[in-house]
This record gives C-alpha cells, structure tokens and sequence, in this order.
C-alpha cells in the first residue's frame, strides 16, 4: 500500500475508527496512514504547535502528493511553494486558495481547481 501521511490531530484510535467505515475501505486498502502518533509525536501539540507546523511541513514539501483544504492558510502556502516547484497539488474543497482572494499571494496561475466531488 502506498503511504500517506494525515498532518491533523487524529490518534490511531481516531484512524481504526475511519477504518470501520464502508465509504472509507477502498481508501485503507490502497493506502498505510501514517499520523503523528504513529510518528511516535504527541497529538497534544499544545505550545509546541509551531514545531509540529514545521514537521508537516517538512514532510509535505517534498511528499509526491500534497492534498490540502484551500481555506488553510497552511494548506495555501504549501500548495504555493509546491506549484512553483511544479508538484502535484489538490485542493480538496475546490475553489481558488482564499490567500489569492485577497491578494497575499499572486500565483502565476490561478488555483481555481473543480470539486474532487460533487
């Protein structure tokens, strides 16, 4: 299975739940999720959020994929770093990264991307 690393919160109590669900099967048997309780890090990010910030990021920069929610500005400026360095991207939520909206960002092409769902 091909491996993907979940930069969120989710323990693996949280990801053996996600298992059990049927929409979510044909996800588990193609891909090993790796979160950062499985990395042997603390989910409690607590006053060490910048540092756990920069392991996704880390980790994120040079994934083969990155897939993001466009709303984050985390998300954003990943996906701004990765299209520049010609990587594959995905914004899940669709739309254009909400740092374009308001100008903090200036691509050299729109991110406007369709839903991966309806």
């Amino acid at each position: 299975a091909l491996p993907v690393y979940l930069a969120t919160g989710l323990s693996e109590t949280d990801v053996r739940d996600l298992r059990n669900i049927p929409s979510m099967h044909n996800f588990f048997n193609i891909y090993t999720v790796v979160t950062k309780a499985m990395l042997g890090l603390t989910t409690d990010v607590g006053e060490e959020r910048e540092y756990w910030a920069a392991v996704d990021f880390i980790l994120g920069q040079d994934a083969e994929w990155f897939v993001g929610n466009s709303i984050s500005t985390f998300s954003a400026l990943m996906m701004e770093f990765r299209a520049r360095r010609k990587m594959l991207v995905l914004p899940y939520n669709a739309g254009k990264m909400a740092l374009e909206e308001i100008d903090c960002i200036r691509p050299k092409k729109m991110t406007l991307i369709p839903p991966v769902r309806p």
